[in-house]
């Protein structure tokens, strides 16, 4: 019944969750669904390079949280911080520099790779503890932030710098993200638009 109501507009069921109730993904024609315009919009890059570092950090939460296809079998919420997935992925593009990664396991192409690490991990604002926008550090948890806005995340009471996946996060993940955001990242680097 649920999914013959949602098929016409565009959705399927990904699985339900007695928390947070059914878990959908959309088509890319439904009128529900992001689209590039509205990441845009949302974080406000103005050139590929700061897209594609987005897209990295978008695939470095992704794979921090679930870095092999074992890991969307395994319950239970994973913690993330900014710091921790940008050190992930820096470490995965040196492992992609020196080619010491399996074919099929790097997290994005080498050129996206480069992209993101040219850019500074860590830079504060002169005279502040505050991050500038332009590190990479910064944009990860700027990410975060949206993913908790979208209830993906669940930000800590405690520490405002550390998040926890939800089941929501991991179905999307396994089910649709990890592709068509490796793929947005693939098309970025390669100069061309959605």
């Amino acid at each position: 019944m649920v999914r013959f109501a949602a098929e016409p507009l565009g959705l399927r069921v990904l699985g339900a969750d007695p928390q947070v109730g059914l878990i959908l993904d959309v088509a890319d024609d439904s009128p529900f669904s992001l689209r590039s315009d509205d990441l845009a919009r949302e974080f406000k890059w103005t050139s590929a390079a700061e897209r594609i570092t987005y897209g990295v950090a978008f695939v470095g939460i992704a794979t921090y949280c679930y870095p092999t296809a074992n890991s969307f079998g395994e319950s239970g919420a994973r913690q993330v911080t900014a710091v921790e997935v940008d050190e992930w992925i820096r470490k995965a593009a040196t492992a992609a520099q020196t080619d010491s990664t399996v074919a099929g396991d790097e997290i994005a192409t080498a050129d996206a790779l480069a992209v993101y690490v040219a850019e500074k991990s860590i830079s504060r604002n002169k005279g502040s503890s505050a991050l500038r926008q332009d590190c990479t550090v910064y944009r990860i948890g700027r990410v975060l932030r949206w993913l908790a806005e979208q209830q993906f995340m669940v930000r800590d009471t405690t520490k405002s710098d550390v998040f926890r996946s939800t089941e929501r996060f991991r179905l999307h993940v396994r089910e649709v993200a990890a592709k068509a955001v490796f793929d947005a990242i693939r098309s970025a680097a390669a100069g061309k638009d959605d």
